[in-house]
């Protein structure tokens, strides 16, 4: 019996040493090649830009510009009559929208997603930041197509001393168009 396990252990040891070999052999033209054996060129990975940066997502006529133009924290928004506090603590994304072209995009809110450092998702609250003096900008929950370019916000929720990104996804291709990060930073 304890030849047979040696058998068959040296026989998965040969197995898994063939194999690893085999997929260590590059193609012979002096690049690497990843798992799919396309060199990354059909990969979906992320590009990533810091706040101030301007960016287009998108092809042809659906291409959206946008610019996050700063960040705020707020620990409630609205008035001294009508406010909503902040679970934790709220942080308003300022951004900048528009079209090269001469088309009104959809711009819906599925393709802003908040992550932290955890992998923890966070999406915008809707809250109606026009009732708070302090605040002189649209939250984008509201835009209704009309016509760009925007000056808008979009408002979070998330704990405080959490390090986020903001994903954002072309329009029209959520799970499997182009994905933007915005490195927002510690909260």
């Amino acid at each position: 019996m304890d030849r047979r396990k040696y058998i068959a252990s040296i026989g998965t040891l040969g197995t898994v040493a063939i194999t690893g070999c085999i997929s260590g052999i590059d193609s012979g033209n002096g690049e690497d090649s990843d798992a799919n054996g396309d060199n990354g060129e059909n990969s979906s990975q992320a590009t990533t830009h810091q706040i101030g940066d301007t960016f287009e997502i998108g092809e042809g006529e659906s291409v959206i510009e946008y610019t996050i133009t700063s960040t705020e924290k707020y620990d409630e928004i609205g008035s001294e009559i009508d406010s909503e506090e902040a679970d934790n603590t709220f942080l308003l994304i300022f951004l900048e929208i528009t079209a090269p072209s001469d088309e009104n995009p959809d711009i819906e809110m599925d393709n802003f997603e908040l992550q932290d450092s955890d992998g923890n998702s966070y999406f915008d609250q809707d809250i109606d930041i026009q009732r708070d003096d302090r605040i002189d900008t649209e939250p984008l929950s509201q835009y209704t197509g009309i016509p760009i370019p925007l000056d808008v916000a979009l408002v979070y929720d998330v704990p405080e001393g959490s390090s986020v990104d903001l994903l954002i996804r072309n329009p029209g291709e959520f799970d499997t168009g182009e994905t933007h990060t915005v490195e927002i930073g510690e909260i």
